[in-house]
């Protein structure tokens, strides 16, 4: 069994994420590091409220004003809503 450990600056810390494999599995980990980071950069780039340009950021700057967003955002802020 071997391993690989990729690791990226995201979220405002570091995050590492390992795989463990057979020898002819290598390129599949390489394959999920790519996506998996890929996905964790789109969902910071779409709701960091830190980040003026991300879906959120921009949503922060109109307060007050109706203003469209994703079906995914929306649903998010309706799930949080729900919690209170």
């Amino acid at each position: 069994m071997l391993a690989l450990e990729e690791k990226r600056f995201l979220f405002g810390t570091e995050l590492r994420i390992k795989c463990c494999f057979e020898n002819s599995e290598a390129d599949f980990c390489e394959k999920i590091f790519l996506d998996a980071f890929a996905e964790m950069e789109r969902i910071q780039n779409t709701f960091s409220r830190f980040e003026e340009s991300s879906e959120l950021g921009r949503l922060n700057q109109q307060l007050g004003s109706w203003v469209e967003v994703s079906e995914e955002l929306f649903s998010l802020l309706e799930f949080g809503d729900s919690l209170m």
